[in-house]
């Protein structure tokens, strides 16, 4: 061979040797790739007092109002996501007095309306109380990458309300098909041994890979746990897990601004994070989560919940299939991955807004990144737009269940700061490993050895001799 021919030989053996996504010197590379991020400071783009409807007519608005069907104090934003030049919005029916669950309103503010009227979504028929047509109770939902909305509605209104007289529907994951602008809709039907007429289904993250999966929190008091959804063959089913999964006593008590409230609510927040290769050579993921009444956050692979035979146990999760990730100062409800693993998550006692890269050791590693006593009232939902701009919910959920919410003052933002990424859902694919069972050597058991790929759209190739390569190999020794 030529000198030159091998020095190219050589360069191009070492530039796809080097890429590799998996080895230590590229996790360095991307660690070093966040620390030099630029954040903006959180600015509040959002607020109301209270929260008001683009009704159909003045007639209207009154009619609810002298009925009850609209009463402002009640009406409580949680959770949010954007697409397209919408802001979509969740409006749970928690108490009487809310006439539409989901809205949407612009997803760029307008300097002349720092809080717009609440537009129904997807119209103020399909909010109808009673009717299972619609949506009843939305606290939070997802919109993927195809632009379908992943909506979880807990069928039921009114929630805090004992012996509530109103009608009520099942539990029900609905997917909305945004792009057409038709809003075409899919409706699954969760049986009730996963969630039943008790369930209260509050959050939910989405992978997309094998035909897509849901994951979504249930907190309620009677049969909380994690419910996986397999969109591919329409099937749900529960993990349960005392340990993890249900509140701790001694993170019950809530204290914010002279408003003390005891409260035990199971598992509520969950992130999912970036895809890797699991020791089996297996695409995988880790879920994150924690109860709202508790200081620590868990962590589970994704590949154990997606074995629905592990769910028919009485206690699902293995003790090995969950782990303690670290303690947090204080409780969280709302919490955020991006795609590249940083967290983010909301401190409710600290009156705070935090983040931490989950490649490096949590109990050392969470960085406050907003604190502020009045405008940063209890964090609740999170959610990222294209432009890596990442937006947070504030709604004194604490004054809410008490009934103090005062009408005078402001009561409900959404911040915004830009962050650099995008959200979890941009995770790179992968592809599974390749496994090479080479002939063992004398006196050697076999051996496997793991070839990790990529398909990223942003990803080089990986550490394989590609066909190009050899062709060139081929072309210099018949022409030479």
């Amino acid at each position: 061979m030529k000198p030159a021919v091998f020095l190219i030989f050589s360069i191009q053996i070492y530039l796809i040797a080097g890429v590799d996504l998996n080895s230590n010197n590229n996790q360095t590379v991307n660690q070093h790739r966040y620390l030099s991020r630029k954040r903006e400071q959180f600015r509040v783009i959002y607020e109301w007092n209270t929260l008001n409807f683009t009704w159909p007519s003045n007639e209207a608005y009154q009619t609810a109002v002298n009925t009850s069907q609209y009463v402002p104090k009640n009406v409580l934003v949680s959770g949010l996501k954007i697409f397209g030049d919408k802001m979509y919005v969740t409006v749970p029916r928690i108490k009487e007095g809310v006439p539409a669950t989901l809205a949407w309103i612009p997803a760029t503010p307008s300097e002349n309306d720092t809080s717009p009227r609440l537009n129904p979504f997807p119209s103020w028929e399909m909010n109808t109380i009673g009717d299972c047509r619609g949506f009843q109770s939305v606290q939070s939902f997802e919109i993927d990458l195809s632009g379908y909305m992943w909506v979880i509605d807990n069928g039921r209104t009114s929630t805090m309300k004992p012996n509530s007289s109103l009608p009520s529907c099942l539990p029900t994951l609905t997917l909305v098909d945004l792009n057409q602008g038709l809003n075409k809709m899919t409706r699954y039907n969760f049986p009730d041994n996963v969630a039943g007429s008790n369930s209260y289904l509050n959050d939910i993250v989405i992978d997309d890979s094998e035909g897509g999966f849901a994951y979504i929190t249930d907190n309620s008091g009677a049969d909380p746990g994690i419910i996986v959804f397999n969109r591919k063959e329409n099937r749900s089913w529960k993990f349960r897990d005392s340990r993890s999964m249900v509140a701790d006593p001694d993170a019950s008590h809530f204290s914010l601004n002279g408003t003390e409230r005891t409260m035990s609510i199971n598992v509520d927040g969950i992130a999912l994070g970036p895809r890797f290769i699991n020791s089996a050579g297996d695409v995988d993921r880790l879920l994150y989560f924690s109860p709202l009444s508790s200081f620590k956050l868990y962590v589970t692979p994704t590949s154990v919940l997606k074995n629905e035979s592990l769910s028919t146990q009485p206690a699902s999760l293995r003790v090995d299939d969950v782990k303690i990730v670290g303690a947090k100062t204080s409780q969280t409800d709302g919490m955020i991955m991006d795609e590249e693993g940083i967290l983010y998550f909301g401190l409710i006692g600290d009156y705070a807004i935090a983040q931490w890269d989950s490649r490096t050791n949590f109990s050392q590693n969470q960085e406050i990144i907003a604190k502020d006593k009045n405008f940063i009232q209890w964090v609740d939902r999170f959610a990222f737009d294209v432009s890596n701009n990442l937006y947070v919910v504030i709604n004194r959920l604490h004054n809410f269940v008490l009934d103090k919410v005062n009408v005078d003052e402001v009561n409900y933002r959404i911040l915004r700061t830009n962050v650099g990424a995008k959200s979890y859902l941009y995770s790179p694919m992968l592809l599974p490993a390749v496994k090479v069972n080479p002939q063992p050597q004398p006196n050697q058991g076999q051996q496997t050895v793991t070839l990790y790929k990529s398909k990223s759209a942003n990803s080089s190739p990986q550490t394989t001799i590609s066909t190009w390569m050899i062709l060139m190999c081929l072309t210099y020794i018949l022409f030479n």
